[in-house]
């Protein structure tokens, strides 16, 4: 089974790209409880990570899609585009790799499957065991 588009882990920094605001202001939704819950809690709960569609659908619902994003495809590809504008594209790739890291750490403690890395380095897929 592919990993989906719409599973992708994404941080504050990554939710502030989606939808064309500054982290702080992401940051300041999380205190004020305007977001919706994290999908997981990585790093000993330091580190809130959400599925691209749990934000889209909050962002939709709550007007906050400023970027009039229509799914979870062009969510990605406005996330990836942003971070690889930047003159650091390898520094984007390794933080990739880390939420990345932190997903399948989260999704093996939950007891669920797990996601292995391709060589595309695109978090991959997983083998449905028969």
């Amino acid at each position: 089974m592919n990993y989906e588009q719409c599973d992708y882990p994404i941080g504050v920094n990554e939710i502030s790209i989606l939808l064309g605001v500054k982290p702080s202001t992401v940051s300041q939704w999380g205190v004020r409880k305007n977001l919706p819950s994290p999908d997981a809690l990585v790093g000993g709960g330091n580190t809130k990570l959400w599925r691209i569609e749990s934000i889209l659908n909050w962002a939709s619902s709550t007007g906050r899609n400023n970027n009039n994003v229509k799914d979870c495809e062009q969510a990605l590809n406005v996330i990836l585009a942003d971070m690889m504008s930047m003159s650091e594209a390898q520094l984007t790739s390794a933080r990739w790799d880390r939420l990345s890291d932190d997903w399948n750490s989260y999704r093996q403690n939950m007891g669920l499957e797990t996601y292995s890395k391709d060589v595309y380095r695109n978090l991959g897929s997983y083998d449905e065991e028969e």
